[in-house]
């Protein structure tokens, strides 16, 4: 039982900051379609999502 549970563990981590980073994307596109004129924070935004999964890795 405790072998299964220690596979399982690093799987439900993973799913869960996929999870988490698909939600951030979403956020992210939606924060962009609607303050479109503001293309500065936007930039900003994107960025630092792209280099948050790059750290966990």
């Amino acid at each position: 039982m405790l072998k299964s549970k220690d596979l399982l563990l690093p799987i439900v981590v993973v799913v869960v900051v996929l999870l988490l980073l698909f939600l951030l994307n979403i956020i992210i596109t939606i924060i962009i379609i609607t303050t479109t004129t503001t293309t500065t924070t936007t930039t900003t935004t994107t960025t630092t999502t792209t280099t948050i999964p790059t750290t966990i890795i």
